[in-house]
């Protein structure tokens, strides 16, 4: 569901998780699916910036420092 600011600049907006195990190793990837209202419009650079730290804080909170 997409409200607030972020409506007045997409369409869409789809975030898929995916974690996924090789050879013991954990691998996570964020997808960021959107469509732009407006061509002119920012890309949604600082939604990607806070999933990345997330994933970090988690793995902090996880593995420690």
């Amino acid at each position: 569901m997409v409200e607030g600011d972020l409506a007045q600049l997409y369409k869409n907006l789809l975030v898929t998780i995916h974690v996924e195990t090789k050879d013991g190793v954990d691998f996570v990837t964020w997808t960021i699916e959107y469509e732009l209202i407006n061509p002119d419009n920012p890309h949604p650079l600082s939604l990607l910036s806070f999933f990345i730290d997330f994933t970090k804080q988690i793995e902090t909170h996880i593995f420690g420092p």
